[in-house]
């Protein structure tokens, strides 16, 4: 039996990888996958395999460090692909209860009034929801949760609002206000760690907030903490009781700025008391608090500056929403149009996704003891509400 030598084992490795390449490309051209690829990711995914190609094809002394470098990156644009390709399934086949296009709704609202050009793909993912930079994936956990969940994806996409939001300005154009104020944030440090991972964990939870009101942060708080670990920290992430700080810091700011005291009433008197429900979380010492404030000040200045109405100043209408909701289930009947606005009157437009997600968390405070059917009916009904929402902020 003759072995091979050293270059023919790479020959035949390359090879083999160069083969899997070539289907993973050719998954691109896939219907179900362009259907589901918003082009800014489609161009980016070709551009990474186009990318690893070249390193499997090098040949030079580092080829087998390339070589291993190049399967690790194939290994993660082929994770993302099947993701793709499970998220495409999951649509076709009505397995997410019209979840899926409620998230479409929210996030292209989003993306809309917050005046950024490159929209993000969703794809469901095992674990919590993430986002991919490289490929402007924003990634729904799997199997896709609820509507109370939805609140979270506003954080995700907050990163990438962050590193792509251009200056409103025409003499600035170019500039990346919110990104630069990460990186002044990270130059300085933030409390009780420093560096850019924090800055923008605090950066995408005031975007998040400042989008939807307290939706955010009481989903965060009601379902995403774990108790006992409201202090824990991570050199990406700074710990949840700061984080819920600076959601909170940011509903004042908002009243501040604009006069109407309803979202620092609800800072003061919901967001803060609810996070100390859980066991072992206290408040945030003073100090810590007022640095928390001014970078949440500042941010909403920005926000305000380069956004087009993004800000969440829709609670009137979320208000008379919760009451249908309140009415519509608590007597156990279900008449309510999937049309239906805050009035009687056909030509009002359907709400935004926002306002409906906040009408359904303005329920459920209401209804902390609600069993899964209240549950179920209210979530059904809300889904078609999104499912009449506009996916694009009008001016």
């Amino acid at each position: 039996m003759t072995l091979p030598d050293t270059d023919q084992l790479h020959t035949v490795r390359r090879r083999a990888e160069t083969a899997r390449l070539d289907r993973t490309v050719a998954l691109l051209d896939a219907p179900l996958l362009r259907e589901a690829l918003a082009p800014g990711t489609e161009r980016d995914l070709r551009a990474l395999l186009h990318d690893v190609r070249a390193d499997l094809l090098a040949r030079d002394d580092e080829e087998w460090t390339r070589l291993a470098g190049a399967q690790t990156r194939a290994e993660s644009v082929h994770a993302e692909l099947f993701s793709l390709l499970a998220t495409s399934l999951v649509r076709t086949h009505g397995f997410d209860g019209g979840l899926l296009d409620a998230a479409d709704r929210l996030t292209s609202w989003l993306q809309s009034a917050s005046r950024v050009r490159t929209p993000v793909t969703l794809a469901l993912a095992p674990g919590t929801e993430s986002m991919n930079h490289v490929a402007w994936l924003l990634r729904l956990r799997f199997p896709p949760a609820s509507v109370w969940d939805l609140p979270v994806l506003a954080h995700e996409l907050g990163h990438h609002v962050v590193d792509t939001l251009e200056s409103a300005s025409e003499l600035r154009r170019g500039d990346r206000p919110l990104a630069q104020a990460v990186a002044e944030t990270a130059a300085v440090g933030v409390p009780a760690g420093d560096g850019s991972g924090w800055a923008h964990e605090y950066a995408a939870d005031v975007f998040a907030t400042y989008a939807l009101g307290a939706t955010y942060p009481l989903a965060c708080v009601t379902l995403r903490i774990d108790p006992g670990r409201t202090a824990a920290e991570s050199d990406s992430h700074p710990p949840w009781d700061r984080r819920v700080e600076v959601m909170a810091a940011t509903l004042e700011a908002i009243s501040a700025a604009t006069g109407r005291p309803g979202p620092a009433l609800t800072a003061r008197e919901v967001v803060r008391p609810l996070l100390l429900l859980l066991p072992g979380a206290e408040p945030v010492p003073r100090a810590t608090a007022l640095v928390l404030a001014d970078l949440a000040t500042g941010l909403v200045a920005q926000l305000d500056r380069h956004t087009v109405h993004l800000r969440h100043d829709d609670a009137t209408r979320a208000a008379a929403l919760a009451l249908r909701l309140g009415a519509r289930h608590d007597d156990g009947t279900d008449t309510t149009d999937a049309t239906d606005a805050t009035d009687d009157d056909p030509g009002t437009p359907a709400p935004p996704v926002p306002t409906v997600l906040d009408a359904a968390w303005r329920w459920r405070r209401a209804h902390w003891d609600a069993g899964d059917a209240d549950l179920r009916r209210v979530e059904a009904t809300v889904l078609r509400w999104c499912a009449t929402a506009p996916a694009r902020e009008e001016p």
